[in-house]
């Protein structure tokens, strides 16, 4: 990598969460999904977030039975999810502060806080 700062958060922070424990997936930019088949059960380590930043990740994409080859190689900008099924969450994308504030406490009443570290 030349001297210049890794744009996305992928680039930024992916490593630190698969060293946290987290199980992580590309995000392409304008995308709400990764841009691959078989996500859900992706287990990234570190040799393989540099594959998806190196920018000529190989794999497949398309519905069953239409599959077909595809290189992913936007990695350096693209955005980082996080598979929830062994860190569930709840994400309020609302504009209106007090909307967002009431289904804050909503949520909380309905599922509590999150634990905190020791």
């Amino acid at each position: 990598m030349s001297g210049e700062k890794p744009k996305g958060l992928l680039a930024r922070h992916g490593a630190k969460l698969i060293r946290n424990g987290y199980r992580i997936v590309p995000i392409m930019r304008g995308e709400k999904f990764p841009p691959f088949n078989g996500w859900q059960e992706t287990v990234a380590d570190e040799a393989l977030l540099k594959k998806w930043l190196s920018g000529e990740y190989k794999t497949t994409r398309g519905p069953k039975g239409q599959e077909r080859d595809f290189i992913y190689r936007n990695g350096m900008s693209d955005g980082v999810g996080i598979l929830a099924a062994d860190t569930p969450g709840v994400d309020l994308d609302i504009k209106d502060e007090a909307v967002a504030l009431e289904m804050e406490e909503y949520v909380r009443f309905l599922l509590g806080d999150a634990p905190h570290p020791c």
